[in-house]
């Protein structure tokens, strides 16, 4: 079995890769990894031959690379991504996000390549169906009840609301070139990871919040915090390849649903730092970010918090996690097992 996967040196793809080589249900597989000439390959997956792994340089946006890189191929997982707050990233974004999944849909459908999955964001799901909230839920440890919206999968994008951050937008239009590759006859499978925690060697995705807990920062996020072990997006995409009973479709991979002030408290005890013990003050959340913002400007640095990021930090929404658990059979990793294992290995 081939395999071309895209974001292979990233924090999710490179246990994905680790997944699919280890759990191979296949006499062989053959995995084809595109790298940036500036990517480190991670420690862990350095030791497998290149019969078993091969890492090649090049660029999503090289339409002929991708057309010779893909044939032959019978799976692609395409994770690469740009995941960023700042608007000045918003181009960037929409280069890599969404042209760079274009062409690859593209050379997937001129080789015949068998399914391509698309490692896209709960970010990418839109809002709501009218009516749809969980009414009073208990959602922490504290038994506090709070009224949160519920998405699902059949939440669907709606170009008049204007909260969505360009990221998002992005991840939108990506998905949109997938399920335009599925209608010309490309079996496709997407699935939406909520905010993905675990251990990266290199310092990436959750371990932006890992720092911060690290700094010992007094401020907590108001809103709620949707999570995913790392492990189990790996185990649960390569599930869903496995069998083309699962195709054509899209899954919310989504461990549960916590108050930034019980996750961020539950890492720092777990990293043996002093926890954040304070809400982000209303006077942030309305001018802090544009005063930042002024200052990103002058000094040329990125803005250490956005409009985007105080946004996301504040919302109170669940994503639900039913269909992938009752079509896999299949359950996730708890946030005290996923905490745990994390500050083992920030330990190490």
């Amino acid at each position: 079995m081939n395999y071309f996967i895209t974001g292979a040196t990233g924090f999710l793809g490179n246990y994905l890769v680790e997944e699919l080589i280890t759990r191979s249900q296949e006499n062989s597989i053959k995995i084809i990894a595109l790298k940036r000439a500036n990517s480190k390959i991670p420690t862990k997956l350095q030791s497998y031959p290149s019969s078993v792994l091969e890492w090649v340089e090049g660029d999503l946006l090289d339409v002929v690379f991708l057309d010779k890189i893909t044939k032959g191929m019978d799976r692609i997982i395409h994770g690469a991504a740009i995941v960023s707050f700042d608007p000045r990233d918003k181009n960037e974004m929409q280069q890599t996000n969404v042209e760079g999944t274009k062409n690859i849909i593209n050379a997937a459908l001129a080789n015949n390549v068998k399914v391509f999955c698309q490692i896209s964001s709960i970010a990418a799901l839109g809002q709501p169906l009218e009516g749809q909230k969980v009414q009073n839920l208990k959602i922490n440890a504290n038994n506090n009840k709070n009224e949160l919206t519920f998405i699902d999968e059949k939440a669907r994008w709606t170009p008049e609301y204007t909260g969505f951050s360009a990221y998002a937008f992005t991840k939108h239009l990506a998905e949109l070139e997938v399920w335009r590759g599925q209608a010309e006859g490309l079996d496709v499978v997407i699935v939406n990871p909520s905010f993905i925690l675990g251990y990266d060697e290199n310092g990436r995705s959750s371990t932006v919040l890992i720092d911060y807990i690290k700094s010992e920062k007094p401020y907590y996020g108001s809103g709620f915090s949707n999570f995913v072990d790392v492990r189990d997006v790996a185990k649960m995409t390569n599930l869903l390849l496995q069998d083309k009973k699962y195709y054509n479709e899209r899954y919310i991979l989504n461990g549960g649903t916590v108050a930034y002030s019980e996750l961020m408290p539950k890492i720092a005890v777990a990293l043996n730092k002093k926890p954040p013990y304070k809400p982000i003050p209303n006077w942030i959340n309305k001018y802090g970010w544009r005063l930042i913002k002024i200052w990103s400007f002058i000094s040329g640095k990125p803005p250490i918090i956005t409009k985007d990021s105080l946004e996301s930090a504040g919302r109170t929404t669940t994503y639900s996690n039913q269909k992938i658990k009752n079509k896999l059979d299949i359950d996730f990793r708890s946030l005290e097992e996923t905490v745990e294992w994390i500050g083992e290995k920030y330990k190490m």
